[in-house]
């Protein structure tokens, strides 16, 4: 899995920040989530999960439970069809709804489209299911849907550890940051911090970093 361009140096910062905020150094769940749908969390999160791997020797999962990006299943070979949430109704392992992602990182859709979703719901639920990931994976990072799109994205974060907010610089207005804050601190979410992605630079980004 290639990173986006340029990104490297914010995203070890965001990996050594997410290290020293979580208390354990294994079993941990991050989740990424926006207020809105095309704020790029499927970006920052994707990245996160190629950094992480960088700096680790541990399995790495990236649930993708946001909203269904065809060409990134395309170009990994993958089927969104075949779900989390449905492998796992079916008592069958987990493993036949992953992919891998290269640098042992594995990714997989949270739930198929129709009745997956009541299976997805009953998963939420599930405690025995997230102590196995946790028993399984080093890091679990949840691409979540936006709270605009679904009530989903809250209930996953209350899983986690750590959730991180994605904001779309200069475009995102702040009552709409807010209500996303103040819906996941009602949900007792731990919010961890804000990435503020698709930042424009008017000096270069190399002055920024000296400031």
């Amino acid at each position: 899995m290639k990173r986006t361009p340029n990104r490297d140096d914010g995203l070890q910062n965001l990996v050594q920040r997410l290290d020293m905020a979580l208390e354990k150094p294994s079993g941990r769940i991050v989740t990424f989530i926006s207020a809105r749908p095309g704020e790029g969390t499927s970006t920052i999160a994707r990245d996160y999960a190629q950094a992480l791997s960088d700096s680790v020797d541990h399995e790495i999962l990236l649930i993708d439970a946001g909203k269904l990006d065809q060409s990134f299943f395309d170009a990994n070979d993958a089927d969104p069809a075949i779900a989390i949430a449905d492998i796992v109704a079916a008592n069958k392992p987990l493993a036949d709804a992953l992919y891998p992602l290269g640098n042992h990182v594995h990714f997989g859709r949270w739930a198929s489209a129709g009745r997956g979703r009541s299976a997805a719901s009953r998963l939420l639920k599930n405690d025995a299911f997230w102590k196995n990931l946790q028993e399984s994976f080093s890091t679990v990072i949840i691409d979540a849907p936006s709270l605009q799109e679904s009530p989903e994205g809250i209930t996953l974060a209350a899983h986690a550890d750590a959730t991180v907010m994605v904001v779309e610089a200069e475009t995102t207005r702040q009552p709409v940051v807010e209500h996303l804050r103040d819906t996941l601190l009602a949900a007792d979410v731990k919010i961890t911090g804000v990435v503020m992605n698709k930042r424009r630079y008017y000096i270069p980004a190399s002055v920024y970093q000296k400031m």
